[in-house]
């Protein structure tokens, strides 16, 4: 029943009823049964305490009076219980939860196994215990709760009308369970679980929310484990769309506006967009104003509100945001008692604030200390099995270092290495906490993880925004390797295994397959099956995905995730073959000494943080990096190329030695004081991509369609115009006619170059490119469609130009080889390696911006040189190095007043908004392009 009045009218005639009969009556046992359940259903309505304890009274009333061999004893029982369970859920006495319990498995013991209704009865225990779980947190309960629940789902027959109700209870059981264990396996169960039993639920059904929560709630906790976007955008639509249905009064909407804001927050985390933090507030400050004053769950709604003001705080600093976090999380932690389930996890996050945000920001060592003794107490009162106490044991090692450092206590330092280790043999051996909690431990062990974080199924931007909390870890993996006496091989394999992942899983995706075609058709044939669903990805953009895809979305992401799984079975599979014990394995030793053999790869690991874009750095790079690097290699003098060719060196540049060009270093007023003097310079993210770059080989590059695809944005939408754009453009048309190649300039619009770009051997570019500060994912070339549908890295990372293997693309505009946000440094994403990695032998690009008119110089006496070299290999690299050579011997011959009026010459302007360089007197025009390749 649901209309209230039509239960008011039931309880009134059951109570005139009940005192017209006689205590002895058969049937009074039977409406006092009927009385409970009525009051039990207006409870539910009204909530009225008084309500639910007479229901509990006559409930218990018409147990008693039920013979043990009737057979209606067991449902009379079983409203009992569920009254008592009902009481629980309200004032959280355990006692009542227990006698519910004792009287539902009584119910089964007195119910045959062929009734229909013995099924609801497990599905009331299997929620009762879980109930209890919630409160003990002894997995006995939980796993029984698993058990039950699983068996009440077999007992239903198919159509049976609560079995949706079943299969939600199972996927909130699972899903406890993985928040436990860490298993994978239960919270994928959960989500297909969950999905069945919303299928099977009406639209208009009353529980269908209920069940829709369930999956907001597995979702989250699935994109918090795979960092996977998708799982995150729906989850947000679903938890909106149910909040924005839900009616103000609704006793569940404080649930649906807390599992909202957790999700926004989760957003915020790696948009970074006021808005969304803004609104995770609000859902939270909106579910907490809905909660009674007396509810025992409006200590938990406290807490997660004060971790959004927490999240505010990292990102604007704002002390009042981290003072109301901290206000309000002890609060909450005042609210409960000392056993209750969540407060070792608030304790935790409390400890980490004061650690983070305020002894890390102002030094004080009263706050370490606090920080200190908070986190050791969540430490001795979270569960042993607990999935967040290798989170919080590293917490506590981190702060524990922390005070070694300050104050040099011998007894924290081993502490704090205690500790971490703890939380590493507790972590899962796939897992981002892993890596960290290794990282934090100095131990590089935890750099051969970095590859396993990002899980096959992912997108591009999501493993990009996984990879980006791991930054640095390869670089000090290696330094505490030479430290360590393990040498400079040791070294170098923790720089490739922990650089250049996003890459690298390209790679593997495009891998050519035709020697396992030979040997083991079946095999290559499913993995060609299974990589063929992964790669190419449905292009989206990175976190402004539309949201309105609904479950068609969910539904590639789920087969995305379920292939990956597939493909890495398969891959184990192919490693087990004789001969294939190194397929798509890390380039090994001998690999990695081979990869020099047509020239030295130098691999730089750190420097200090400069401009790169100055004169006295080009010095400061000779100085302190390039000059001690060439002697060593025997470079020692100004090299002739009339009495041979150029030698030639790969830079592998890490971390901030990304930003720097390498090439220029040098004290240009000498005439062999610089790199540019003494050998050519290609440039690589790592070495594995030099070694895959040449097993594509260049023979097949040779079978590529020869046709030069040529842009020039003289006039792009809202940027300066580029009066020698076009100019470029002609210049280069010409020079590629004389290289047998057929120049084609198509229209301006994206659609025009990506229909192009699969049949071209040469992609020239020639306008404004821009470099996303957030999100290397969206840096962009500019087109007149720019602004609506940008040609972007992402869009580049999609296409697979392998069949045809084109050789070069010029992109002759500002920053297409920068990256201005340090957290993907390690990653290398930027417009030259998403060409490289599309399938482009060659890439020429540019660390900043480029100044208009010399840009047509540059490119000019480039193709020059690649034409006089026949297109070979290394008449790019050559090409490009003569024509920084002469525009650098141009400039140094240029009296300073003539240089610096070149300078301000009104058409010699940079290929963006931004100036050059901020030496106006000197311009470095010539400095900023660089080659990527073979």
């Amino acid at each position: 029943m649901s209309d209230i009045r039509e239960i008011d009218e039931v309880i009134r005639d059951t109570r005139r009823a009940l005192d017209q009969m006689p205590r002895e009556h058969h049937d009074r046992a039977a409406y006092l049964d009927d009385l409970g359940v009525a009051l039990g259903d207006r409870f539910s309505i009204t909530r009225n305490p008084a309500d639910l304890e007479e229901a509990i009274q006559i409930s218990r009333e018409a147990v008693n009076m039920t013979p043990v061999d009737s057979p209606d004893r067991a449902g009379r029982l079983s409203n009992c219980g569920i009254r008592l369970a009902e009481r629980y859920s309200v004032i959280e006495e355990i006692s009542d939860l227990k006698d519910a319990i004792i009287i539902m498995r009584e119910v089964l013991e007195v119910t045959p196994s062929d009734d229909p209704d013995r099924a609801m009865y497990m599905n009331n225990l299997g929620t009762a215990l879980a109930d209890q779980y919630a409160q003990t947190r002894k997995m006995a309960d939980l796993n029984e709760s698993i058990y039950i629940t699983q068996q009440a789902i077999d007992a239903a027959v198919e159509d049976y009308s609560d079995r949706p109700m079943y299969l939600n209870s199972l996927a909130l059981r699972l899903g406890d369970r993985y928040t436990r264990t860490g298993d994978g396996a239960d919270l994928d169960n959960a989500l297909g679980i969950i999905r069945d039993a919303i299928y099977l639920t009406p639209d208009d059904s009353p529980d269908r929310d209920l069940y829709l929560n369930t999956l907001v709630i597995q979702l989250g906790r699935r994109y918090s484990r795979t960092g996977r976007v998708d799982d995150l955008q729906e989850s947000i639509r679903v938890a909106q769309d149910i909040v924005d249905t839900t009616p103000s009064d609704d006793p569940d909407l404080p649930m649906y506006l807390s599992n909202l804001g957790l999700a926004l927050g989760d957003l915020y985390s790696i948009t970074g967009a006021d808005s969304d933090i803004e609104n995770a507030i609000f859902a939270f400050r909106e579910a907490f104003d809905l909660i009674p004053e007396d509810s025992k769950k409006r200590a938990i709604y406290m807490h997660d509100l004060g971790n959004q003001f927490g999240r505010k705080y990292s990102k604007t600093g704002a002390t009042t945001d981290l003072k109301e976090c901290l206000r309000l999380i002890r609060q909450a932690i005042d609210l409960v008692t000392t056993d209750h389930p969540d407060r070792a996890s608030w304790l935790s996050n409390l400890g980490v604030r004061l650690g983070e945000d305020r002894y890390d920001v102002e030094g004080t060592k009263a706050y370490l200390d606090e920080s200190i003794r908070i986190l050791q107490q969540a430490v001795d009162t979270m569960p042993e099995n607990h999935l967040g106490k290798a989170l919080l044991l590293n917490s506590l090692g981190v702060r524990l270092a922390a005070r070694y450092t300050s104050v040099n206590a011998t007894d924290d330092l081993e502490s704090a290495i205690e500790m971490t280790r703890r939380a590493v043999e507790m972590t899962p051996k796939i897992s981002l906490s892993r890596a960290l909690f290794l990282h934090n431990l100095g131990a590089s062990l935890g750099d051969s993880l970095i590859p396993k974080l990002t899980a096959r199924s992912l997108e591009n931007p999501d493993k990009q925004h996984l990879l980006g909390q791991v930054v640095g870890l390869a670089s000090n993996a290696a330094a505490a390797a030479l430290n360590a006496g393990r040498g400079p091989t040791a070294a170098l394999k923790f720089l490739e295994q922990g650089r250049g992942v996003l890459a690298t899983a390209l790679e593997e995706m495009r891998t050519d397959v035709i020697e396992l075609q030979a040997r083991y058709p079946e095999l290559a044939k499913r993995f060609v099956s299974l990589r063929d669903e992964l790669d190419p990805p449905v292009a989206r953009d990175t976190f402004n995905q539309d949201d309105h895809g609904g479950f068609n979305d969910q539904a590639r992401a789920t087969r995305r995730y379920d292939a990956g799984n597939k493909l890495d079975e398969v891959i184990a599979e192919i490693q087990k073959q004789p001969g294939f014990e190194d397929f798509l394995a890390a380039p090994s030793e001998a690999e990695l000494k081979a990869s020099a053999s047509c020239g030295p790869i130098v691999v730089i690991n750190t420097t200090r943080n400069r401009d790169p874009g100055k004169i006295e750095t080009l010095e400061w790079l000779w100085d302190t990096v390039a000059h001690q690097i060439l002697d060593a290699l025997g470079f020692t003098q100004r090299h002739d190329p009339s009495l041979e060719k150029w030698p030639r060196i790969w830079w592998v540049a890490t971390g901030i030695m990304t930003k720097f060009p390498l090439h220029a270093a040098g004290r240009h007023d000498s005439e062999s004081a610089s790199v540019l003097d003494r050998v050519m310079s290609s440039y690589s993210s790592s070495i594995k991509t030099i070694i895959q770059s040449r097993r594509r080989g260049h023979e097949a590059a040779a079978s590529a369609p020869a046709q030069a695809l040529l842009v020039a944005m003289k006039h792009t939408p809202e940027q300066t115009s580029l009066p020698f754009a076009a100019r470029e453009i002609e210049v280069i048309h010409d020079l590629v006619k004389t290289m047998q190649l057929e120049p084609i300039e198509p229209g301006q619009h994206k659609h025009d170059i990506m229909a192009h770009l699969p049949q071209c051997k040469v992609f020239h570019f020639a306008g404004h490119g821009h470099t996303d500060g957030h999100d290397p994912m969206r840096s962009r070339l500019l087109l007149e469609d720019g602004k609506e549908n940008p040609l972007t890295v992402a869009n580049l990372l999609e296409i697979n130009l392998r069949k045809h293997l084109p050789f070069l693309a010029y992109l002759s505009a500002c920053g297409t080889g920068q990256i201005k946000d340090r957290r993907f440094v390690d990653e290398s994403i930027h417009l030259v390696s998403a060409c490289q990695l599309a399938g482009f032998r060659h890439v020429i690009g540019t660390l900043w911006e480029v100044n208009d008119e010399l840009c047509v110089d540059m490119a000019r006496i480039t193709y020059e040189g690649m034409r006089d070299g026949a297109m070979a290999d290394e008449s790019v690299c050559e090409g490009l190095h003569n024509a920084t050579r002469q525009l650098r011997d141009r400039w140094r011959n240029m009296p300073m007043n003539s240089v610096a009026r070149s300078a301000t010459d009104g058409d010699r302007r940079p290929r963006d908004i931004i100036a050059c360089d901020d030496d106006e007197t000197r311009p470095l025009h010539w400095v900023p392009y660089v080659h990527f390749g073979v």
